[in-house]
């Protein structure tokens, strides 16, 4: 009942500036939401009790987005040196070689930092499967959905006359895989 809840932004991780704001809140835990610098992670993690919320594929997708643009399929495997390939094959993140294997070994090493910890909170079982599939202990792994569940076979009632015009509401980012231009064309 007696939570506090303070963010603090680091651009540019300073180990003794950390140490100074978190001896200073001496939070009883610290979370954070995806996983933005690995080293910052496990220095943390040394000194408080340490959760990440995962809510995006960044954690473990050297190109963010689990989508091939090439072709449209999803990518399912986990982060190796075959993402380089399939950058460049499949449009899924630089086809730069030396900037892909960059991105693979610092996905490498985050998922190295999330193995660490006692929990990992993700918004969906699609992260959760993602997340397991790339070497996270599953019974580390809580889900916690942004939006509740509908229960199966709830109908949504009211609200729309049949003289209005027909709304749409779409919350995400205007990125191909969203699959807006899906949803436009079954308009």
């Amino acid at each position: 009942d007696n939570v506090a809840k303070v963010s603090v932004l680091i651009k540019d991780f300073n180990r003794d500036e950390l140490l100074s704001k978190l001896l200073e809140f001496n939070p009883d835990i610290v979370n954070f939401q995806n996983v933005v610098d690995s080293d910052l992670l496990r220095f943390v993690l040394k000194i408080r009790p340490t959760t990440v919320f995962i809510h995006n594929h960044e954690s473990y997708c050297p190109g963010s987005s689990k989508y091939f643009f090439n072709g449209g399929d999803i990518c399912t495997i986990p982060v190796s040196p075959l993402c380089a390939l399939n950058g460049y094959l499949k449009g899924c993140m630089t086809r730069r070689p030396g900037k892909a294997l960059r991105n693979i070994k610092e996905k490498l090493s985050d998922l190295n930092a999330l193995r660490l910890l006692k929990k990992v909170i993700c918004n969906s079982n699609y992260v959760k499967s993602n997340l397991i599939v790339n070497g996270i202990s599953e019974e580390s792994i809580f889900v916690n959905h942004l939006f509740p569940i509908s229960h199966a076979g709830a109908e949504i009632t009211g609200g729309i006359s049949q003289d209005a015009v027909p709304t749409i509401l779409f919350v995400g980012r205007l990125f191909k895989e969203k699959g807006v231009d899906h949803l436009l064309k079954a308009l």
